[in-house]
C-alpha cells in the first residue's frame, strides 16, 4: 500500500514533525507573525531537539514581546491542530487564525494559574482558624468556614471552604474559581451559595456557616428587611 509522504499543506516531500512545526511554509509564516527571535541556525535548519531547546531558553531572552515569548508551547499545539483540521475536516486555518488561537489559549492558561495561586493562598488562610480566634460549633455539629477573594480588574473570584468538628479537626476542604463576578455583593452571594450547595451534596445536617456574610445571614433571618437580595 502506497503512503503519501508529502506535506498536506505545502506539498514538500518528507513530511515529519520537524517539517510540520518549523519547516513548512505555513508554520514559518506563523512563527514570523509572532516575531520571536530566531536561533542562529534558523528553525528550518535546526533539528527538532535543538529547536525545542532554544524555545525552552526563551524566558531568559529579554528581546521581543513577553506574551509572544511565553506562548510558544501553544504555537506548536495550534500548528499541530491546524494540520489535523485540514486532514480530518478539510478546514484550513490561516496563519493569522493560528496566531490568535495560540495567544488566546496561552492567555487563558496563565490567567488560570494566577487565579489558582490566589485561591490556594485563600484556602491556606481559611485553614488557619486559630489566628482568627476560631469559635467551635456545638458538640455533634460541624462548622463550615468560607472565605473568598475578588480580583476586581479581572472579575475573577476565588472561594475556599473548610469543615471542622467541635474539636477543630479538619474533616474536609475545597476551593474553586468563578469568572465574570461584577461586584462584592455578587462575590459574597456566589461564595456562600457554592458552600451551601457543597454541604448539601455532602449530606451534612448539623452545620454552622461562618464568614464575611453578615448581610446575607441577616437577610435569611429577616428577608422582608432586605429587598435588594430578593430574586
Amino acid at each position: 500500500m502506497k503512503v503519501d509522504g508529502r506535506c498536506q499543506v505545502c506539498g514538500d516531500e518528507g513530511e515529519s514533525i520537524l517539517h510540520i512545526l518549523f519547516q513548512c511554509t505555513a508554520a514559518r509564516h506563523v512563527w514570523a507573525l509572532f516575531g520571536i527571535p530566531r536561533p542562529e541556525t534558523a528553525f528550518e535548519e535546526g533539528s527538532l531537539l535543538s529547536n525545542l531547546n532554544y524555545l525552552l531558553q526563551l524566558k531568559r531572552n529579554s528581546r521581543g514581546d513577553t506574551k509572544a515569548l511565553r506562548s510558544w508551547p501553544w504555537i506548536l499545539w495550534c500548528i499541530w491542530k491546524s494540520i489535523n483540521e485540514l486532514i480530518f475536516k478539510s478546514k484550513r486555518w490561516l496563519p493569522e487564525e493560528i496566531k490568535e488561537k495560540a495567544l488566546d489559549e496561552a492567555e487563558e492558561w496563565f490567567l488560570a494559574q494566577e487565579v489558582e495561586q490566589e485561591t490556594q493562598q485563600l484556602s491556606e488562610r481559611v485553614m488557619e482558624p486559630r489566628k482568627r480566634k476560631w469559635i467551635p460549633p456545638p458538640k455533634d455539629w460541624v462548622m463550615c468556614n468560607v472565605g473568598f477573594d475578588l480580583m476586581k480588574q479581572t472579575k475573577k473570584l476565588g472561594v475556599a471552604w473548610v469543615v471542622r468538628n467541635h474539636r477543630g479537626v479538619v474533616l474536609m476542604h475545597s476551593r474553586r474559581a468563578f469568572s465574570n463576578i461584577r461586584s462584592l455583593d455578587e462575590a459574597r452571594l456566589t461564595s456562600i451559595l457554592w458552600a451551601v450547595e457543597s454541604m448539601t451534596s455532602l449530606h451534612f445536617n448539623r452545620m454552622v456557616f461562618a464568614g464575611d456574610f453578615k448581610d446575607i445571614f441577616l437577610a435569611i433571618k429577616k428577608p422582608m428587611q432586605w429587598p435588594a437580595l430578593h430574586y
